[in-house]
């Protein structure tokens, strides 16, 4: 669908992401003309397919980095048990699930989500 209507389809995916956000059409009215300027991103139909074929699961445990997962409540493509999976195979993770937050909580939820980085880098410095 990406490929037939760019903008048409990214546009809907937005305001689903943004479904339970108070300022959703002006988030949308913000991010979406630079999002849709130049149709298609050429990375994006490979991104895809390699989501399809990886398979990252067993290389989990060999992450010791600090990793902050960030996962919305309301997500239907990487819903939370997602997010809850990482945690408990990365040793060293902190997930946050962020009520009312679809698969953008970062556009949906900003000042949340600032909130939650900035703590974890704080911890991490």
């Amino acid at each position: 669908a990406f490929q037939q209507d760019y903008a048409k389809h990214i546009k809907q995916f937005l305001q689903l992401q943004l479904l339970h956000t108070p300022h959703s059409g002006e988030i949308l009215n913000r991010v979406l003309p630079d999002l849709a300027r130049c149709g298609t991103p050429s990375a994006l139909q490979a991104a895809l397919e390699a989501v399809n074929h990886a398979d990252a699961r067993p290389l989990l445990p060999l992450i010791q980095t600090p990793s902050l997962l960030v996962f919305g409540q309301k997500d239907a493509i990487t819903p939370p048990r997602m997010g809850e999976y990482l945690h408990r195979h990365l040793s060293d993770s902190e997930l946050v699930l962020i009520d009312k937050a679809a698969h953008a909580p970062f556009l949906s939820h900003a000042d949340e989500f600032a909130e939650i980085y900035r703590n974890f880098i704080e911890k991490a410095v």
